[in-house]
């Protein structure tokens, strides 16, 4: 007979003695817990800014992105910008359409100021 690998041993010694788990995904869920507890560890999220102003594209034809929606006292309507504007640039960069204008607001850190043409 072959000599049982300790690690295998101890994982099966922890499994007996996590009987009281409700199912056998609990209980390789606080087997996990127990052998990583470093890899529970939340990653951090990135902290996002927030402008609150919605739009669309689908009216103007690649021209801008047309401001359809603004948060009352958010800080686009704080800064002047008003349902119907049409985005054309947003920080000196080209925006033809929402794809255009999602990631150059996602790169902004919260504060920032960021100049719509």
């Amino acid at each position: 007979m072959k000599t049982p690998n300790p690690l295998v041993l101890a994982i099966l010694g922890a499994a007996l003695s996590l009987g009281q788990a409700a199912s056998a995904q609990e209980a390789l869920e606080r087997l996990e817990r127990q052998l990583f507890p470093q890899a529970q560890a939340p990653l951090p999220q990135p902290e996002r800014g927030f402008l609150g102003f919605t739009t669309d594209d689908r009216a103007d034809a690649g021209r801008g992105a047309r401001v359809i929606k603004l948060r009352p006292g958010g800080p686009a309507e704080k800064a002047g910008l008003k349902v119907n504007d049409l985005i054309t640039a947003a920080g000196g960069a080209a925006v033809r359409t929402n794809d255009d204008l999602a990631p150059l607001l996602r790169q902004a850190a919260p504060g920032a100021r960021i100049a719509f043409d």
